[in-house]
């Protein structure tokens, strides 16, 4: 059989400049050159397409030679079992293995939402490890396939050989997995002080084993919050990552209420300080300077308590009395 040498560059279509000096590439995907046979690169552009049983190889040709003789005048064919359809192959960009090996996964041990984590690639004979984050950046247009699965249930790990359309060589792709649920993740850069938006966020499947108790697994506990940190693509928020959107900036002039039955003094305040809803903050009469404290309401308006009522009373020259 004719052996053709070809490089594995020359293989990896579109590939940008930068990338073929990306380590990630020339140590994971390329190498000085790869035996291929021609048969071998043949049977992977054939496998590349969907295979299809062909209806016609379910129908009884009668002019076929292999048909029975015939019977009064009629030929009979012969029963001629039906090919079996070989099974589809699911190639996939190398930057995309999790997910396919998610879906892999979940059809062997039969759950519905799996997740995976802490993923890996290795060259087959290699000694380099990649991470996931790193491999989305390699631009390569060939797909793969997955050549071999292993998964240990007890310790929840994966070890699964990828191999691409054309070339010899195979990547070992290796990490966690486990019972997952849809929570909602950061979809782009969040900086510290914004506020999050539906915009900011997508439903995922999330291993559980990696959930802690104080991560936020509902949405509406995330939307309209403010970051806490700069929260980046893919973070899991945890409670401490986000808090109540400041409705409240220092120096800003509110309005503060005290009511008493059915009494309410209003008056104008400035803030001493940034406050959320549910905040104790410390203020200042704008009139006299007085300071007192009182909570920030959902209105932006601050509430005084009762124990500041005397601080109250001095509005009442300024304002209404209902």
């Amino acid at each position: 059989m004719a052996l053709v040498l070809v490089s594995a560059k020359a293989q990896a279509a579109n590939l940008q400049p930068e990338t073929l000096n990306d380590p990630v590439f020339n140590e994971l995907i390329e190498s000085p050159s790869e035996e291929v046979s021609s048969d071998d690169a043949k049977l992977d552009r054939e496998n590349s397409q969907d295979i299809r049983l062909n209806a016609a190889n379910n129908e009884m040709n009668v002019n076929d030679p292999l048909a029975e003789a015939p019977v009064n005048g009629v030929v009979m064919p012969k029963k001629v079992a039906a090919k079996k359809a070989e099974p589809v192959v699911k190639r996939f960009l190398l930057g995309n293995s999790d997910a396919a090996i998610r879906d892999e996964i979940s059809e062997q041990v039969n759950e519905k939402n799996i997740g995976v984590s802490d993923v890996n690639f290795k060259r087959v004979g290699g000694t380099r490890v990649f991470g996931m984050e790193q491999v989305k950046k390699v631009i390569l247009s060939q797909k793969f396939a997955i050549q071999h699965l292993d998964i240990n249930k007890d310790s929840e790990e994966f070890t699964a050989i990828v191999k691409p359309q054309i070339g010899a060589f195979e990547i070992e792709v290796s990490g966690k997995f486990s019972a997952g649920i849809k929570i909602p993740l950061i979809a782009k850069t969040v900086n510290k002080g914004n506020t999050i938006t539906q915009e900011d966020i997508e439903l995922k499947i999330y291993p559980k084993n990696k959930l802690t108790d104080d991560s936020i697994v509902n949405v509406s506990d995330l939307i309209g919050k403010s970051a806490t940190k700069v929260l980046t693509k893919g973070t899991a928020v945890k409670k401490d990552d986000v808090k109540t959107a400041l409705l409240i900036r220092k120096n800003a002039t509110v309005s503060a209420i005290y009511r008493n039955n059915n009494i309410e003094i209003k008056a104008l305040a400035i803030a001493q300080e940034d406050g959320s809803v549910g905040d104790i903050i410390n203020l200042k009469n704008y009139d006299t300077g007085k300071g007192f404290k009182a909570m920030v309401k959902e209105d932006g308006s601050v509430a005084i308590e009762i124990n500041n009522g005397g601080m109250a009373l001095n509005y009442a020259a300024s304002t209404n009395v209902n």
